[in-house]
């Protein structure tokens, strides 16, 4: 009788690491890298409160370029809508009826441009683009609040062995900045 309490324990011990991103895929050290495809402030998933669940679907072209879309699935198993990402990978962070996404354009070459990140937000129920921002910089974390995102924003130095700077930044439902405030 003890020994099977003991696998029943062990055996519920593994199940909430597994839902809670200890093992498996997209969990630290799965694919993708410590922070899966989800990126940093993101989720692979998103469960909304009526039961439909918002996920991201990779296609791979001949040519190897990854197109990504974010996919609606109701509580019945029907798909809803598909919206298309493009190339872009990033977190999906929810606030209200948006969903948020981010990517980062970083130059090829040696140039002086300064990388930028670009928040797409979705509206939840119809799968259509609410608004875009382009932000200067690589968008680290994204987190909801009650009237939109906070993302942190690193902008790297003009030169080398210039400092980066670290800024939070409000932005609203609507996708307008509401504030910003230097971190270093």
């Amino acid at each position: 009788m003890k020994k099977l309490a003991a696998v029943l324990l062990l055996s519920m011990l593994s199940t909430v690491a597994f839902a809670n991103g200890h093992g498996g895929p997209g969990g630290p050290g799965g694919p993708g890298g410590p922070e899966g495809d989800r990126g940093p402030g993101g989720a692979d998933l998103i469960v909304g409160t009526d039961g439909t669940v918002y996920l991201t679907r990779a296609t791979t072209a001949a040519d190897g370029t990854v197109s990504r879309s974010l996919v609606a699935i109701s509580a019945t198993g029907t798909t809803l809508w598909t919206a298309s990402l493009g190339t872009a990978r990033g977190p999906i962070v929810q606030s209200g009826n948006l969903l948020i996404t981010v990517s980062t354009t970083r130059p090829d070459d040696a140039t002086t441009t300064a990388p930028t990140s670009t928040l797409t937000a979705i509206n939840a129920a119809s799968g259509t683009t609410a608004w875009t921002l382009t932000l200067n910089g690589v968008a680290g974390e994204v987190r909801p609040s009650s009237n939109g995102v906070y993302v942190v924003v690193h902008t790297p130095g003009a030169t080398a062995d210039a400092a980066g700077t670290r800024s939070l930044v409000a932005i609203s439902n609507a996708g307008a900045i509401l504030w910003t405030v230097p971190l270093s």
